[in-house]
């Protein structure tokens, strides 16, 4: 008998890093975090649809949801698709950001800052998030896929030498907080991961 393939699935990376913010930020903070990941993830899944794609599985995890979406797209289209997130992100922002003002809402200011943080940090050129995968479609659309791969190396190592210095100096200055520091191996393994399967793709299918 075959089994029912899951749709939908929560890593265990998310529920330890939400574990870490209501700890170190508290309950409002995890919920306004929530919101804005579902606010970025609807943003993609818009933009898939009105591309012709069809969504086939959604994971959750620690840095954000990976979608899996079947559909011819282009290096155009795909560039949309990466983009569509972080423009979710940043478009909350401003909104929450100009009723924060309107009504001095401190929940509303909090909001687009969580908003403002998140949408900044998916246009990291690194190719686990958004901005990694839209500067992998600019440049296979110009150059081609492997000059591509070896720009996106490049700047997967910038990234995450990055994050994981950015990690370490935050814990020493607050001298609990860990959460940076998890988001920046969480950002490491996913990168080696991605490159991983690039090579193994390239070995079975231009070898």
């Amino acid at each position: 008998m075959e089994m029912k393939q899951k749709i939908f699935i929560i890593k265990p990376s998310f529920l330890i890093l939400a574990a870490m913010v209501i700890l170190f930020l508290g309950m409002r903070a995890a919920l306004i975090i929530i919101v804005s990941v579902i606010i970025h993830e609807l943003g993609h899944l818009i933009a898939i649809w009105l591309c012709g794609g069809f969504v086939r599985k959604l994971k959750i995890g620690a840095l954000g949801a990976e979608i899996f979406f079947s559909g011819s797209f282009s290096y155009g289209k795909d560039l949309l698709i990466a983009l569509s997130g972080p423009t979710a992100s940043l478009v909350a922002a401003a909104v929450s950001g100009s009723i924060a003002g309107y009504f001095t809402s401190e929940i509303a200011y909090y909001f687009a800052g969580i908003n403002l943080i998140y949408g900044l940090l998916n246009l990291l050129p690194s190719s686990p998030l958004d901005g990694g995968r839209a500067l992998y479609s600019i440049f296979s659309l110009i150059f081609g896929p492997f000059v591509a791969d070896k720009v996106q190396i490049f700047f997967d190592f910038i990234c995450c030498f990055s994050a994981m210095i950015a990690g370490i100096y935050v814990f020493s200055e607050t001298g609990r907080n860990l959460t940076l520091l998890l988001c920046a191996i969480l950002l490491i393994s996913n990168c080696c991961k991605t490159h991983k399967s690039s090579v193994e793709f390239r070995k079975q299918y231009f070898s």
